[in-house]
């Protein structure tokens, strides 16, 4: 048996196998569609690279960040007739990312394979692509979310987690977009397809606020009829994938994957409106909402996002009958967060279902 680069299958059936694998890893694929997303290269190194441009500062005329200040000499700005203005700086920052490997690989006795009528490799090949699509969408939050550069508001404006006792509602989300806007963040314009093929498409301009799906309902109870489900949205708006609806400029997008942690905040006798897993404590939710740009990382489709590998059963030394077939499949992964201040973390309880009446 001639061995390749993807085991014992040939080039072809790796191409279909890669694909069979993304699209089983699209639908958890929730935060990819906001980031700053760039495709793997064929001859990829350990490091990706990253850019980001801007105005150079200017006393009292351009800010730190490339604003213009405002409150500073715009008559700088002003053109006098037939003279060429002063040219301004401008900075490239690039930011080198690390990539890690990611994979998995599962075994197929030969029994599993000769009593299966569909081809048990192939069925095995999905199954790792929706580990695949959880791993990665995992790696990516805790990398966002984990960051301690990122700010973080706590529901009812407590002062510590253990004191969260309440659901949060639309003071926090707006005081959330609020130092977003200051910190001159965007909204996003643009979001990477769902698609095994990598590319974007143009969204309606807003903020992205990404939550477990538990909080669903306590969203919809506490923004009342501010709240517009993805089912009231018109023509002219396209949910995206996960979305379940909008509150003013943001849209709400969910994950079973993201976001909860059990009996972490106040106590059940504090906080008996809210959910608990059955400990003393009550569950938290983190919820972050992101401006554009705001984080990177290597999409997880295109051409070389990922190698599939087959390994069909045949007589080895270490096999001599035949009785082990495997499947895997490797990637290679990155996250970075590039604006902290374009990142807004939300801390939360989650009303139990008997208070969404």
């Amino acid at each position: 048996m001639a061995v390749t680069a993807y085991g014992s299958i040939t080039p072809t059936q790796a191409a279909y196998s890669a694909k069979t694998l993304l699209e089983r890893a699209i639908p958890f694929l929730i935060l990819e569609q906001i980031g700053q997303m760039k495709p793997l290269p064929a001859n990829n190194t350990k490091t990706i690279n990253f850019r980001r441009h801007k105005l150079s500062a200017v006393a009292n005329q351009v800010g730190a960040n490339g604003e213009v200040l405002t409150a500073g000499n715009l008559t700088a700005f002003a053109l006098a007739e037939a003279n060429t203005p002063t040219e301004l700086g401008t900075t490239m920052q690039n930011v080198d990312v690390t990539l890690a490997q990611y994979g998995a690989v599962v075994g197929i006795s030969d029994i599993t394979e000769e009593t299966h009528i569909d081809d048990v490799l192939t069925e095995y090949m999905g199954i790792l692509g929706e580990n695949a699509g959880q791993v990665i969408e995992a790696m990516r939050w805790l990398g966002i979310v984990g960051d301690v550069s990122v700010n973080t508001f706590l529901a009812g404006s407590v002062a510590t987690e253990a004191n969260i006792v309440a659901p949060f509602g639309a003071a926090e989300l707006r005081a959330a977009v609020r130092s977003i806007r200051n910190n001159h963040g965007r909204p996003i314009t643009k979001v990477v397809k769902s698609d095994v093929r990598y590319g974007t498409q143009a969204c309606e301009p807003s903020f992205v606020a990404i939550c477990h799906s538990d909080l669903e309902g306590t969203i919809r109870k506490q923004l009342g009829a501010n709240f517009t489900p993805v089912a009231d949205y018109g023509s002219n708006m396209t949910p995206l994938q996960g979305e379940f609806g909008n509150f003013e400029n943001i849209r709400f997008l969910s994950s079973t994957l993201l976001g909860k942690r059990a009996n972490a905040g106040g106590t059940v006798a504090a906080a008996p409106n809210l959910h608990s897993d059955g400990g003393a404590n009550v569950n938290l939710y983190d919820v972050l909402v992101f401006g554009a740009d705001a984080w990177a990382g290597v999409a997880l489709k295109g051409e070389f996002a990922v190698t599939p590998t087959m390994v069909r059963a045949t007589p080895t030394d270490s096999d001599p009958l035949a009785q082990r077939s495997k499947a895997g499949y490797k990637t290679m992964q990155a996250v970075k967060v590039l604006q902290p201040a374009h990142i807004k973390k939300i801390v939360t309880g989650s009303l139990k279902d008997s208070q969404l009446g």
